[in-house]
C-alpha cells in the first residue's frame, strides 16, 4: 500500500498543475499531457480533482481549462 503524501506535497502537485495550465493558456490541456509532464499518478488526478471541485480548472471532454476565477486570481497575482 502506498503511503499518503503529505498536504504540503499535495498543494505542490496542485499548484504545479495550475502552473502548467495557466503556462498553456489560452490553449487547453490534454489529459496526457499532465500525465507526461506531472507523471500518471493517483496524487496527480487528486490535485486535479481538488482545483476542479475548487472551480479553479474545468473538464471539456479530456482536455482541462481554466475558469474565469483562476484567470483573475492569475492577473491579480495574489
Amino acid at each position: 500500500m502506498q503511503e499518503p503524501i503529505s498536504p504540503q506535497d499535495a498543494e505542490r502537485l496542485q499548484r504545479a498543475v495550475l502552473a502548467l495550465a495557466l503556462d498553456r493558456h489560452p490553449a487547453r490541456v490534454h489529459r496526457r499531457e499532465f500525465k507526461a509532464e506531472l507523471g500518471d499518478s493517483p496524487e496527480v488526478a487528486a490535485a486535479i480533482r481538488h482545483l476542479v471541485r475548487a472551480r479553479l480548472l474545468r473538464w471539456e471532454d479530456e482536455e482541462l481549462t481554466l475558469t474565469v476565477p483562476a484567470l483573475v486570481f492569475d492577473r491579480l497575482a495574489l
